[in-house]
């Protein structure tokens, strides 16, 4: 909940964003230049010297800027920078997305093509998640952003939501699709809901649907990531079955307009004793341009510990197809489920 990335695809360097806890969570920054399976960092540099949390990040590509979120003073505060070399100028004034006080959390932050946007969904606990359109510009210290009128995801009465993922719907293009989990008494499960952009406005109108009904959804987010080449998304989520474990499962998700529809829920297929059991983000998914599928960060924890690892999956149809290959990353990984997966389109890397 304390880091994330993005690729600067005008300089062709991978940018992390994070919470430094070793400088009492200050906004920190490090630049890296990828190279063969290998990345070569720049000097991790403060972006801000106040407590930040809940940390998210973005490319625009339209203004060739970072977009930077996270929480000081219980505010949802943006800022937004340019890179050169491995230094980035950032605005030194940050921008309250929603000028409402509480514990911001498990925001995203994804580009509106084509434009100088960006779109923000995040979660204020006690009540529910929220999104926002924001629109970049300025230059060097005078970077900013000014953001329309906050939306509440669950205005529907669609209970508290939390736990979402958002990615840009490029082949309706104009709209996000926006995945999360409700965990309230009624209506538990998983969702999912097209979203669709106009100016400074978010709308909520569509009714979302339901993609799993499970009763104990696990406690972690739902991934969705785009697929331009067959025009769908993919979403994956983890339940939590009694007795059993984190299962893993997967669904295609397509848009018709404002209208989304689902294809017929798939078992993730992973590694260990149960190749079903799964932990993941909603970082942990990303699109690969040149093989035409999904690069899938998760944690792998049955009897033989917890390890941290990456497979494939694609779309076909409306199935997901998953790879038998999988890697270890991490043999130790630690079970906070804080993956990032920043696709390099120069280099043809995750």
């Amino acid at each position: 909940n304390s880091v994330d990335g993005c690729y600067d695809t005008a300089n062709n360097k991978v940018v992390l964003v994070y919470s430094n806890a070793g400088t009492s969570e200050y906004l920190y920054y490090v630049v890296g230049t990828v190279t063969s399976e290998s990345i070569v960092w720049g000097t991790p540099t403060a972006a801000s010297s106040v407590i930040t949390e809940a940390v998210c990040c973005c490319y625009n590509t339209t203004e060739g800027k970072i977009v930077a979120m996270g929480k000081q003073s219980s505010r949802p505060k943006v800022f937004v920078g340019t890179l050169s070399g491995t230094t980035i100028t950032w605005g030194t004034t940050p921008v309250d997305i929603l000028a409402t006080n509480g514990i911001w959390s498990e925001s995203k932050l994804v580009e509106w093509s084509g434009t100088s946007k960006v779109v923000w969904a995040g979660y204020l606990s006690g009540t529910s998640s929220h999104a926002a359109v924001g629109t970049i510009s300025g230059t060097g210290t005078g970077q900013t952003s000014s953001w329309g009128t906050a939306q509440a995801i669950v205005s529907d009465g669609y209970n508290s939501s939390r736990f979402h993922s958002m990615c840009y719907d490029a082949g309706e293009g104009d709209q996000v699709l926006l995945a999360y989990k409700i965990q309230a008494s009624t209506n538990m499960g998983f969702w999912v809901r097209a979203c669709t952009l106009s100016g400074t406005d978010i709308s909520l109108s569509p009714t979302p649907l339901q993609v799993s009904s499970a009763s104990t959804p696990a406690g972690y987010t739902p991934a969705i990531a785009y697929d331009p080449v067959n025009s769908k998304a993919m979403m994956v989520y983890t339940v939590d079955i009694s007795g059993v474990g984190n299962y893993g499962y997967s669904r295609v998700v397509s848009s018709s307009g404002s209208t989304v529809s689902v294809g017929t829920e798939t078992n993730f297929v992973g590694s260990g004793t149960s190749t079903q059991q799964c932990k993941q983000n909603w970082r942990s998914l990303a699109y690969a341009a040149n093989t035409s599928n999904f690069v899938l960060c998760y944690e792998n924890f049955d009897s033989s510990g917890s390890v941290g690892m990456v497979t494939t999956v694609e779309i076909s149809g409306t199935t997901p197809v998953w790879s038998n290959d999988q890697a270890t990353f991490n043999g130790g990984e630690i079970r906070d489920g804080n993956n990032v997966v920043i696709y390099d389109p120069d280099t043809t890397q995750a």
